[in-house]
């Protein structure tokens, strides 16, 4: 949506404007979800910020905010954070060049096959000693954020267009079946999976109920910002029982979510709308 809005945008000014938006959104997300969990980030991921002096803990929290991770895959929003102003300079550049699109994609693409191919390098090396290893952090975002930005080009929109429900399935069956027999390629037959399912989805004709679509989504960011704080409570009591534990997760996030929903509603819990 951010792109479709980008493209829709007429002055740079109204570009750099939805850009700072997002920017806004996205932190306000991801400072709201570490208040709530910081007993659970003392507790589990972070227990070092206890002990730091002052000057140590700022910085480290601002290492593990941007480029790392404050709690359970919280990775996700520190690379949002820092790979969108990077992809959307970049968008903003090459857009003035004949094919633009093409070279961001080559760029992009080059950067996360080296992120895949070349863990022994110096490069590699020196991101995950110093952050974290760079599959899960930004880097590996600016080609996932560049594939959402393609995905608004005429072009591919068409493409994706023709792969109907039938042309998708079987794309993404390819896609998992190769990956299952060659495993040390399959960085790249996730991409042509994701590909796939984001056609299916796309050409999927469902009916108008945009209340529901909308409940969903807030469903989704609740469930992942939460899931890993509430798995660890629940394997406290559950211990190995995998099955039962994915269900009373899954069960607990939707019900804190629905809870968090019509909280909102009300003046006192106002800030509960940063939760989404």
């Amino acid at each position: 949506f951010f792109f479709k809005s980008l493209n829709k945008a007429n002055t740079g000014k109204e570009k750099w404007k939805l850009l700072l938006h997002f920017e806004k959104r996205i932190n306000l997300l991801y400072i709201f979800w570490i208040i709530v969990l910081m007993p659970a980030i003392l507790y589990w991921w972070h227990s070092e910020y206890l002990q730091l002096p002052i000057i140590e803990l700022l910085l480290r929290f601002i290492k593990e905010y941007f480029f790392g991770s404050q709690f359970g895959a919280a990775w996700f929003f520190g690379s949002l954070i820092v790979a969108m102003p990077i992809v959307f300079c970049m968008v903003l550049t090459l857009s003035h060049f004949n094919k633009g699109w093409v070279i961001l994609l080559l760029i992009a693409l080059l950067i996360y096959i080296y992120i895949n191919e070349c863990e022994d390098s110096s490069l590699y090396t020196f991101y995950a000693k110093h952050f974290r290893s760079p599959k899960l952090s930004f880097p590996v975002a600016l080609w996932w954020l560049t594939l959402g930005y393609l995905f608004t080009n005429e072009k591919v929109d068409c493409f994706l267009s023709w792969l109907n429900t039938k042309r998708s399935i079987s794309l993404w069956v390819f896609s998992f079946t190769f990956g299952c027999i060659f495993p040390e390629i399959r960085y790249l037959t996730i991409i042509v999976g994701v590909i796939a399912l984001f056609a299916l989805s796309r050409n999927m004709r469902l009916k108008d109920n945009s209340a529901l679509y909308y409940r969903l989504r807030i469903y989704s960011i609740h469930i992942f910002a939460m899931h890993f704080t509430v798995i660890f409570v629940v394997s406290y009591f559950l211990r190995e029982h995998a099955i039962m534990i994915f269900i009373v997760t899954l069960l607990l996030c939707i019900s804190i979510s629905e809870i968090l929903i019509r909280l909102m509603r009300y003046s006192p819990f106002k800030l509960l709308k940063y939760s989404k």
